[in-house]
């Protein structure tokens, strides 16, 4: 899964298999966004912090405390992706940064992408 994003119009796009052609929008190729990942320096407020309850597994950003949603800084979106496929979840500016899923749907290790709309994207690799 990779994650492209346009420098003039701000549109992101996801290229689900890797080997596309270059993607191109408002005439020039888009810009592939290299995600950081969690556990590196500087990246705890975007730690993510699972639990699990009654079949459900809940997803939200922020270790001790949830991630800010404010009009300046806040979680745009988060991808999971995991054996049968991806689910994607994008916020409103006063919504908290949190996903829940189908514990059924997430028997192998899953990829967890966090968009920041201040710091950018961020992966991690969970095991359920």
């Amino acid at each position: 899964m990779e994650f492209y994003k346009c420098e003039t119009c701000g549109k992101e796009i996801v290229i689900l298999k890797e080997g596309a052609p270059e993607t191109m929008c408002c005439g020039k190729p888009m810009v592939k966004i290299k995600p950081r990942c969690l556990g590196e320096k500087g990246c705890e407020g975007h730690t993510i912090k699972m639990m699990k309850k009654m079949g459900r597994i809940y997803l939200c950003v922020g270790l001790d405390s949830e991630h800010p949603q404010s009009d300046r800084h806040y979680i745009e979106w988060i991808v999971v992706e995991h054996e049968n496929g991806f689910t994607f979840r994008k916020f409103k500016v006063w919504e908290d940064a949190r996903i829940c899923l189908r514990s059924c749907d997430l028997c192998k290790p899953i990829n967890v992408y966090v968009m920041c709309n201040t710091h950018g994207l961020y992966k991690t690799e969970m095991k359920i």
